[in-house]
């Protein structure tokens, strides 16, 4: 539970969800360039 002094504001849960959303971003560019290699490295 957040301190009562620091409230989520919405800038908070904006930065939250972009966070969020970058790391999904990254991750499923990792997986996509993980699987253009064993693609391409396994015939």
């Amino acid at each position: 539970m957040p301190p009562k002094s620091a409230p989520l504001t919405q800038a908070v849960v904006r930065r939250m969800i972009k966070e969020s959303v970058d790391a999904a971003i990254a991750a499923e560019r990792a997986r996509q360039v993980n699987a253009r290699n064993n693609a391409s490295g396994s015939g």
